[in-house]
């Protein structure tokens, strides 16, 4: 092999090596660009937001909380701050939410029914979901009161 020879390979294997090393750093690029938009989507931490609804009942950051977890379809998630706003606070729309995180549990693990009949969660649950949403109903919650008049007439 001449010294002709030697060069072009060693000009070609120095092109596929920087051809490599540049493809590799867009690709970084790109999945870096994904992650922030995928991380940009949700803007309020979750953290800020529950040490606000657990120190000062803050409603604006149990609402934001709320909506965050229905846009990821885990409204189950909200099922301790809801009792700490209903209990601690009285913040009267987290008693319904109880009843509404309950039954998103319900429909994770099973439920085939309906929605509203808690069949796939246990019977102390069941209880306590059915206890808020007659709560929800006593302070005027219409969506309370429609859910009970069509699946729980005689829970009320």
């Amino acid at each position: 092999m001449n010294s002709f020879q030697k060069i072009i390979i060693y000009f070609v294997s120095f092109s596929i090596v920087v051809v490599c090393i540049v493809q590799y750093l867009q690709l970084q690029k790109i999945k870096k660009e994904a992650t922030s938009f995928k991380n940009s989507y949700h803007t309020v931490p979750f953290d800020s937001l529950k040490k606000n609804i657990a120190t000062i009942g803050d409603i604006p950051s149990y609402e934001k909380l709320k909506l965050e977890y229905m846009d990821i379809d885990a409204i189950e998630n909200l099922l301790p701050w809801a009792l700490i706003m209903a209990n601690k606070y009285g913040y009267k729309p987290a008693y319904f939410d109880v009843y509404t995180s309950i039954q998103g549990i319900d429909m994770y693990y099973g439920n085939t029914k309906s929605e509203s009949s808690l069949e796939a969660v246990d019977s102390n649950s069941k209880k306590i979901a059915l206890e808020y949403l007659i709560k929800a109903s006593k302070i005027e919650d219409s969506q309370a009161i429609k859910i009970l008049n069509e699946h729980y007439p005689s829970a009320r």
